[in-house]
């Protein structure tokens, strides 16, 4: 069992210093999956379906207090940056550690937290050949409209943020 599992886990740790670490959109599409019919309106359930149906609801319940309790500034920032750490420690891609403090910069809270997601985002810049291509990276992880701490992160980064500016 073990010669299988060590593979797996260091082709999965491999994967996430590559590409950026991504859970809410899994996690969301688990809470629907599990809160459709396990059957179809036609089809009276089985009696495996009437079984499993607590149990499906309590996973569904689960994953949408997981996924309220993600979303939380107090738990999402040490989260994202405790994540780009260990990435960092390990080696990863500078773009996948850039993510996680991007992330954590949509949670900083405090002008201390923003300076060390700042510290963050600039050591990945220097490994990624500068601010401005880390930035045209990072645009993509960002709604304009719905992230405004995020969107002021990379606004810090390219140093467009001015002393009038809502970004503090």
């Amino acid at each position: 069992m073990l010669i299988l599992v060590v593979p797996l886990a260091a082709r999965s740790a491999l994967q996430v210093c590559r590409q950026p670490v991504n859970v809410q959109p899994q996690l969301l599409a688990l809470q629907r999956q599990l809160e459709a019919p396990s059957t179809s309106p036609s089809a009276p359930p089985s009696v495996l379906s009437r079984l499993l149906s607590p149990g499906r609801r309590l996973l569904a319940l689960g994953t949408g207090r997981l996924v309220r309790l993600k979303n939380r500034d107090a738990v999402a920032y040490p989260a994202h940056v405790a994540l780009a750490e260990a990435l960092a420690h390990l080696g990863c891609s500078p773009y996948a550690i850039a993510v996680q403090w991007l992330k954590a910069g949509a949670h900083a809270t405090t002008p201390q937290q923003r300076a060390t997601v700042q510290a963050g985002l600039l050591r990945q810049a220097a490994r990624a050949g500068g601010a401005q291509e880390l930035t045209a990276y990072l645009r993509q992880f960002l709604d304009p409209n719905y992230d405004p701490r995020g969107n002021c992160t990379l606004r810090r980064l390219e140093g467009t943020v001015t002393p009038t500016d809502s970004c503090g």
